[in-house]
């Protein structure tokens, strides 16, 4: 390999195959379009032995040719073994070394990931412009419903601009098994739903006793409700809002993290909003249950993982397409909207919504533990922790 000089910095390239070698953070050249790849025939992919005489599809598909092509390769830094790996699950196979985070990209992937992340980085200030406009809109609505007592109804085409954000789908692959741990996430808090409420009063008092009571401390059993609160919703609507970020996010952090790890981090993230939530929930508002906290989590894990993923999304009257750190952006905007101690929806509609809501800095909380939690995995992989 050659050096490449490129915005000031030496990157290693073929000159022969046309594939690249980046040192830790040194890949940033290819995203942000400082080097301009060239597709050459052929490639380290072209070379690859075909299928044939009856071999599995699958072994077709690019991520298999790559495996291929990792287990005949060594690291040239460390000289250690190389893995496949999906780039920021774009779908583009790259080959990287889990000991010093070197990524050798081949021509043809180079090629596509210079193409993808030329999509984002020409509509860079139409997704900053886009925020803005939303931030704006749900300022004008939030101010107009804490003047005049009322939320704005506008009916159409989905135009009904409540505070509400939901992803609808995620741009990415499916997995490639049953994510049991997330329809397991979704399966048992419905199932106690619907348990707490055909058992009428005898077992909805378990609601009282659980729930964690706003800016108490940690108050007596609150330990064990901290543990518990996560998985009994109370009321329908947030059950189903946070069913649908499990469907949506779930499946693919699933398989990036594995079952276990990613329950960890579900459950990590849902008993720190907890714990926020007692300590610096505002005095006076609803005691919180339900899986918000757990769920805000998972978001901050994937976007850690998957930021630039596209997800298609409802929010404030809209259905639109951003990419996964803009969804996030807006989800927090609605947090804000929502929050008790600004005053923003009526308390009617507050109730109906979500009898108990948990703290906006306990959702924070939440978030901000499962991005720590992802970055962690991730600094782990790449040998900085």
């Amino acid at each position: 390999m050659e050096k490449i000089v490129s915005g000031g910095k030496e990157v290693d390239g073929c000159t022969t195959c046309g594939a690249f070698w980046f040192d830790l953070g040194e890949i940033s050249e290819l995203t942000e379009g400082r080097i301009t790849p060239t597709a050459v025939d052929p490639s380290p992919e072209a070379k690859l032995p075909s299928v044939a005489d009856g071999r599995d599809r699958a072994e077709t598909r690019p991520m298999a040719r790559m495996h291929r092509l990792a287990a005949t390769l060594m690291c040239p830094r460390c000289g250690r073994a190389l893995s496949a790996l999906d780039f920021q699950a774009t779908g583009v196979p790259v080959v990287f070394c889990r000991d010093c985070s070197g990524i050798l990209v081949p021509s043809a992937s180079a090629v596509k990931l210079a193409e993808r992340f030329r999509f984002i980085r020409d509509h860079a200030q139409l997704y900053a412009d886009l925020g803005a406009s939303m931030a704006d809109e749900v300022r004008k609505r939030f101010d107009f419903g804490s003047v005049g007592g009322r939320i704005p109804y506008r009916y159409g085409a989905l135009q009904i601009p409540l505070p509400i954000v939901v992803p609808l789908s995620a741009g990415i692959r499916g997995t490639r098994s049953f994510p049991l741990a997330t329809g397991a996430l979704i399966l048992l808090p419905f199932m106690l739903y619907l348990f707490s409420h055909l058992g009428g009063e005898s077992v909805r008092w378990v609601d009282a006793r659980v729930s964690l009571i706003s800016g108490a401390g940690f108050v007596p059993g609150a330990y064990w409700s901290l543990l518990a609160y996560a998985f009994l919703p109370g009321a329908l609507l947030p059950l189903l809002g946070g069913g649908l970020f499990l469907a949506i996010l779930g499946p693919q952090l699933e398989e990036r993290l594995g079952i276990w790890p990613f329950l960890g981090c579900f459950a990590l993230s849902g008993i720190s909003a907890g714990i926020v939530h007692l300590v610096l929930g505002r005095v006076g508002a609803p005691s919180a249950l339900g899986s918000a906290g757990a769920v805000a989590g998972v978001l901050g894990s994937y976007l850690v993982f998957f930021p630039n993923v596209p997800i298609r999304m409802y929010g404030m009257g809209r259905v639109m397409s951003v990419p996964a750190y803009l969804f996030a952006c807006i989800w927090i905007v609605a947090l804000l909207v929502n929050d008790y101690g600004m005053g923003g929806l009526g308390g009617w509609v507050r109730g109906f919504l979500n009898p108990f809501p948990l703290s906006i800095w306990g959702s924070l909380a939440g978030f901000g533990s499962g991005a720590l939690y992802a970055l962690a995995i991730r600094g782990k992989e790449e040998g900085v922790i």
